[in-house]
């Protein structure tokens, strides 16, 4: 008979904080944006990805992720260090190995896919906000001076963040108090 945590692993991935859950939702996304530039996944279970940031949210207090970037390197170390050790514990059985049906082969692709990905992080990263925003990096990097410092993209994105979450919420929710009001000033 076959054993099922997939109840658990809903209720646990709600429990996880907002960072934690987005670093899930960019290792998918990084998986995927690797995958399209060559790079052999299919190595990289989304589970595994999932039981990494569990782990993780198990052992690393929540306040020690100060953002998803960070919560992404963490776990690709950790996926790393267990496909590298050939024992990744499940979150809710540690004595069962998930990735024993890994050959060989693809447990070294996994690794240098998970490699590769933390070597093109901050350009993965890019991509994906591209994609999730079209335009986005264009309008960051365009200013025809020299390049932003990392503070000074951050400090951009920023506040197009705030502007644009600003603008769907307004447009999402017309009955929010006073909208209008913000666009008539």
């Amino acid at each position: 008979w076959r054993v099922s945590f997939s109840r658990a692993e809903v209720v646990a991935v709600r429990q996880l904080s907002p960072c934690q859950h987005a670093t899930i939702v960019a290792l998918k996304a990084l998986k995927k944006l690797a995958g399209e530039s060559g790079a052999a996944t299919d190595g990289i279970k989304s589970y595994f990805i999932k039981t990494a940031v569990l782990w993780l949210a198990q052992d690393v207090p929540s306040g020690r992720w100060p953002g998803f970037t960070t919560g992404v390197r963490m776990a690709l170390h950790w996926l790393e260090d267990c496909l590298a050790e050939r024992h990744m514990p499940c979150f809710f059985w540690a004595d069962v190995d998930i990735t024993m049906s890994l050959s060989e082969e693809q447990r070294r692709a996994a690794i240098d896919t998970v490699r590769l990905i933390g070597e093109r992080l901050d350009c993965y990263l890019m991509v994906h906000c591209d994609r999730l925003w079209p335009g986005l990096v264009d309008r960051l990097l365009d200013d025809g001076e020299a390049p932003l410092s990392q503070d000074e993209l951050r400090c951009h994105l920023g506040r197009w963040l705030v502007m644009n979450a600003v603008a769907e919420g307004t447009a999402v929710r017309p009955s929010a108090p006073l909208w209008r009001c913000w666009w008539e000033a």
